[in-house]
């Protein structure tokens, strides 16, 4: 995915958000999103708040593609 359609799909997801903000799934893949950006604070937040509202979304968290990048933010 280019730079351009990963910022379009965040811009969806953000305002996907900002009409239902406690979307946990929604925080997971803009934060998914953030960390492929290179944005780690912003995906660490979007993450953080995502397993805030649903502590079950860290089974998607360990089981997703970007686990090892996680474990080097903490």
């Amino acid at each position: 995915m280019n730079e351009l359609a990963l910022r379009m799909a965040i811009e969806a997801i953000t305002a996907e958000l900002s009409a239902s903000p406690s979307q946990p799934h929604l925080l997971k893949e803009r934060g998914r999103l953030l960390m492929i950006l290179g944005d780690k604070a912003a995906a660490m937040a979007d993450l953080r708040e995502a397993l805030r509202l649903d502590p079950t979304i860290v089974s998607d968290l360990h089981n997703g593609s970007f686990e090892g990048e996680i474990k080097g933010c903490h």
